[in-house]
């Protein structure tokens, strides 16, 4: 996912070949704000989820499984507001 204010990515599950990015909110400016990414499955990827806003700003990342994310936030899963 890239840009779109508002918007809801539920349920998908991502798997791509690596150096690749799994699910990204990108934009860095209110269009990449306000959106929902939630009950997803990435992995084998480089970064399975990215938020590039400083601590998600308002997207919500909940219940994702997950190993790697980057960007703001790169702790990995539990840690982080990506989640």
């Amino acid at each position: 996912m890239q840009g779109g204010k508002g918007t809801s990515v539920h349920d998908n599950d991502v798997v791509v070949s690596s150096n690749s990015i799994g699910i990204l909110v990108a934009d860095g400016n209110e269009l990449g704000t306000g959106n929902f990414v939630t009950g997803n499955t990435a992995h084998g990827t480089e970064a399975d989820l990215k938020d590039v806003h400083p601590h998600c700003d308002s997207n919500t990342w909940r219940d994702n499984v997950f190993a790697t994310d980057a960007g703001a936030e790169t702790d990995g899963p539990g840690v982080g507001c990506i989640q």
